[in-house]
């Protein structure tokens, strides 16, 4: 049986943030009650190969978390993420003042 699935949303014409790094960080962190950290030397060797060598601290991973939410569509992202929600109305809850409140509650300890 052949397997229905919503349409990939993903117009040329727009610099899109992926939703998939959103969806998973996002339900993971408002479950959480523990401080959530990255793995800090991944998060490192990312920076290095997507930035330039040297360029960004991982230890700073909160305040590059916050400057890269403020360059992402949030309207885009929710519409992006909706047909893959159970409660569609949730997409509504993508919002950039949300993931920083998320962001705040990790615990990191630069970039507060």
């Amino acid at each position: 049986m052949e397997t229905l699935r919503p349409e990939r949303i993903t117009p040329a014409s727009r610099p899109a943030a992926s939703s998939t790094p959103l969806r998973q960080p996002v339900a993971g962190i408002s479950l959480s009650t523990t401080p959530v950290e990255p793995n800090l030397p991944l998060l490192q060797n990312a920076l290095d190969q997507t930035r330039g060598s040297g360029r960004c601290d991982a230890h700073d991973w909160v305040a590059l978390v916050r400057a890269r939410l403020g360059s992402f569509d949030m309207k885009a992202i929710g519409e992006d993420v909706r047909p893959f929600l159970e409660r569609t109305q949730d997409a509504g809850l993508l919002t950039r003042d949300n993931l920083l409140g998320l962001l705040r509650s990790t615990g990191g300890r630069r970039g507060r």
